[in-house]
């Protein structure tokens, strides 16, 4: 057992190193493209008389677009130039190059003609709220390029905008902050003052939510009225609650349940949270889901325990005292956890490329970026591949005992107590979070889109088979007939009804 945590360690490690020595060397919207420069013998650039040194240019296959929609592209030159953590100043993205416009009937750039004027000035707002006047050129580094196939101008009537001294795009009317990769300038021709003057472009505010996070919403809402019984039933029969695997499945099913209320919330409701408020979501959020995947570390080692043991403990002392240790273990380790998230999103010395994105654009992890991977699907990864492991060992375990057919006799009962437990487990909650990391991963890969659509839906529903599969049984309903109805059902194996004193000690199987 010592080996495998050694190797889930050394796997962990080498999934941050991979993570953090990768092609990127900061976020897309912190980078100009060079594919039409030529670099200098000794590798660097010069960009609008910026030299670029070859440290800071990384290859990229993919562009960015409107609201972070990522879009695959032939591997391309680009460099970290904008803003101060790079040395430099603000970054503003031109929808076409300087002295063209874009021409919404062609979709194309063209020349701005010679008898109209080439704009260079503009207003933004600065820092004290007031309006300046500022050369666009001289007070920002310009990206180039369109945020989607078709931008549309924004309207001068309707839409209330202002360009911010960090070259964000703040749309009043819409509440809405939109950096370099959702929004260009272009020269529009203004009738009233007979010029041309700079105008933001950007997309249509789709106010539908796409149909798959809408089917894991309600999902996850079916789960959680299937949870909150499944809880009550194992807190309400004394013969469930005071076993050791019962109560750490408890916490499994609280931290759970309180996650999915969270992410739920975060999907459905149509209120607008200020940064404070949407990060304290998405951090308690964060905790009680991975508060789960570590319990279920938990119950996967307390039924590796057994299996080593070989015994079968009710409710004595000695697994109250182990259950406080994991009780310390699953909240404390959680809760380290969040706290790693915490300094990690509001830290200086984190580049963006790297934080988890609570509270900036979304309230939960923003899973467009390949940070998510570093604070949840990669932990957890490795939580679900020890369960994996566990498997196999109590499948090996199982084979070797039948071969015995006198240990098979006397061994029945524990075996099939914990067997069962396991396979539900594995199969409910192992490969259910397995499909969704992977879906985690090809998430921009469309043709598996229908795929995981379905295998997504199945993990937002666990709380439906896991009622079925731990309350809809027979020894749980006997139970429940002979505590409210006074009737006793007598049954064999994992069907059977075992009432046990709370005094007796741990029953040791030889």
């Amino acid at each position: 057992m010592t080996r495998i945590i050694f190797l889930l360690l050394l796997l962990a490690i080498s999934s941050a190193l991979a993570i953090r020595t990768g092609k990127e060397k900061c976020p897309f919207n912190d980078t100009v493209d060079l594919s039409n420069y030529m670099p200098y013998d000794n590798g660097s650039y010069s960009y609008q008389n910026i030299i670029i040194p070859k440290a800071n240019v990384s290859i990229y296959e993919y562009r960015l677009e409107f609201l972070d929609t990522r879009r695959p592209v032939p591997g391309h030159p680009r460099a970290c130039v904008c803003g101060p953590r790079h040395h430099g100043k603000y970054c503003i993205k031109l929808c076409c190059e300087p002295g063209e416009f874009y021409n919404e009937t062609s979709l194309s750039c063209m020349e701005i003609p010679r008898y109209q004027n080439v704009p260079s000035e503009m207003t933004i707002m600065a820092e004290d709220y007031e309006q300046k006047l500022v050369n666009v050129f001289q007070k920002f580094t310009y990206q180039v390029g369109l945020p989607c196939d078709k931008p549309k101008v924004l309207s001068s009537d309707l839409d209330t905008w202002d360009i911010l001294e960090d070259g964000t795009l703040m749309i009043s009317n819409y509440d809405a902050h939109l950096d370099t990769v959702s929004y260009c300038l272009t020269p529009k021709w203004d009738d009233s003052l007979n010029l041309n003057v700079f105008m933001p472009m950007s997309c249509p505010m789709k106010s539908e939510v796409q149909f798959s996070t809408i089917l894991n919403t309600y999902g996850m809402l079916l789960s959680v009225s299937f949870l909150v019984p499944t809880i009550a039933v194992h807190l309400l029969l004394k013969e469930l609650r005071e076993n050791l695997k019962n109560k750490i499945l408890i916490c499994y099913l609280l931290s759970l349940t309180v996650g999915y209320l969270i992410i739920s919330m975060i999907n459905i409701t149509q209120a607008r949270f200020d940064f404070v408020s949407c990060s304290i979501i998405g951090y308690i959020g964060y905790y009680f889901l991975m508060a789960a995947f570590v319990w279920i570390s938990v119950l996967c080692f307390e039924l590796w325990y057994n299996f080593k043991a070989q015994s079968y403990e009710f409710c004595t002392s000695r697994c109250l005292r182990r259950f406080k240790i994991y009780s310390m273990y699953a909240w404390g380790l959680s809760a380290l956890m969040t706290a790693i998230v915490v300094w990690t999103q509001l830290s200086d010395y984190v580049d963006d490329l790297y934080k988890p994105g609570i509270g900036i654009k979304v309230c939960w992890l923003d899973t467009r970026k390949w940070s998510a991977a570093l604070y949840f699907y990669g932990p957890n990864t490795i939580i679900l591949i020890f369960s994996a492991i566990t498997f196999v060992y109590v499948t090996m375990k199982m084979y070797r005992m039948r071969c015995d057919s006198i240990t098979k006799i006397q061994k029945q009962s524990f075996f099939q107590e914990n067997v069962v437990i396991l396979v539900r487990l594995f199969l409910l909650m192992g490969i259910t979070w397995i499909m969704d990391i992977l879906s985690f991963c090809v998430r921009n890969y469309p043709q598996f889109d229908m795929f995981f659509v379905l295998t997504d839906f199945c993990n937002a529903i666990q709380g439906v088979l896991i009622f079925i599969l731990f309350v809809m049984r027979r020894k749980v309903t006997s139970l429940l007939k002979a505590k409210f109805l006074g009737k006793t059902v007598k049954g064999n194996g994992d069907d059977s009804i075992q009432f046990h004193s709370t005094l007796s000690m741990s029953t040791k199987v030889t």
